[in-house]
């Protein structure tokens, strides 16, 4: 034991004494140890040598660093009483009980958001602590019609996506009942532009124990688009296309707790605008010479801007008839 000890770099306290200032006088509380050390970035909560992110009004990043982060959208989960929904995928064997929960948030015009730490509000079954999952999934989406534009295995990919295996350091949640998942993205954090989205989030289950599910909960903020929820193998009997929510258990709630932030990634600017008013072009900074929105100089188009003699639009900014004949 005091070789496992030594070689995670803790000393042990009494087990009766709480690691506090008086206890761990030259290092940081780690549980119920005291981490050896001064750096005053170990995000600890206790330790006269610790520096305590909260008490600053920060947060702590996964590499244990006191972070200052900008909340794009913050919505508390409900303790009144705390209810969630399946947000998971099981093994292959299990796939037809496959489910898949969706929040939605929009980007306003004139700005980009840079999302590098999600919040996923989370309530267990009795054990069904995150932990037990292999993998986390967040995916961004799309809207279409007032629910997400895809989902996993469907023909539509998102506009971002990143895995978190669970060994992954960008992963911190507190191992009790009820269970919040924080998720850092880093090296593929990426500018969203206006417009409306989805985030999904889902967990790798490989065991099927009706004691180890994890579900997102529910959150009593109002004034959105109501959360959605599918379960594309019908495994759950509530059928298979998209459906809010409040209509798989009459619940009473109609969003998701989430909240996104931003805790110092630039824009890397690499999630092109693919906006309605485009239409096959990947992004709408207009630099594709085939698309058709008024704004390039394309002879093979069919904007009002082009000189291209031999397009047969009605537009009489060329030298062709223009009378619909193509000629």
């Amino acid at each position: 034991m005091l070789a496992t000890l030594w070689l995670l770099g803790v000393s042990a306290t009494p087990l009766h004494a709480a690691c506090n200032a008086t206890t761990c006088p030259d290092g940081c509380c780690f549980g119920l140890f005291c981490r050896t050390g001064t750096d005053d970035k170990q995000c600890g909560t206790g330790g006269a040598a610790c520096e305590n992110c909260a008490s600053a009004g920060q947060t702590c990043g996964w590499e244990q660093a006191c972070l200052t982060c900008d909340e794009y959208l913050k919505q508390d989960l409900d303790l009144d009483p705390v209810t969630g929904i399946l947000s998971t995928k099981f093994m292959e064997e299990y796939a037809d009980y496959d489910a898949y929960s969706a929040e939605d948030f929009t980007v306003p015009e004139g700005v980009r958001w840079v999302i590098d730490r999600f919040d996923f509000n989370g309530i267990g079954t009795d054990g069904g602590n995150p932990d037990h999952a292999t993998g986390f999934h967040v995916l961004l989406y799309r809207d279409e019609d007032s629910h997400p534009a895809g989902y996993p295995g469907s023909a539509v990919e998102p506009v971002w996506s990143d895995y978190w295996p669970y060994y992954d350091p960008r992963i911190s949640f507190d191992r009790d009942y009820h269970n919040g998942i924080t998720l850092f993205a880093t090296d593929t954090a990426s500018g969203l532009p206006p417009g409306h989205y989805w985030v999904m989030l889902y967990l790798d289950w490989v065991t099927w124990e009706t004691d180890v599910f994890w579900y997102w909960a529910l959150s009593a903020a109002g004034g959105g688009t109501a959360a959605m929820y599918i379960n594309p193998g019908g495994g759950w009997g509530v059928g298979t296309d998209w459906m809010p929510v409040h209509d798989v258990a009459s619940f009473s709630n109609y969003e998701l707790g989430l909240t996104l932030s931003n805790c110092g990634t630039p824009d890397d600017g690499s999630i092109p605008d693919d906006d309605a008013d485009d239409d096959t072009a990947t992004d709408d900074d207009d630099a594709t010479p085939t698309d058709d929105d008024n704004d390039d100089t394309a002879p093979a188009d069919d904007d009002d801007d082009d000189a291209a003699p031999t397009d047969n639009d009605d537009d009489n900014d060329d030298n062709d008839d223009d009378s619909g004949c193509g000629c």
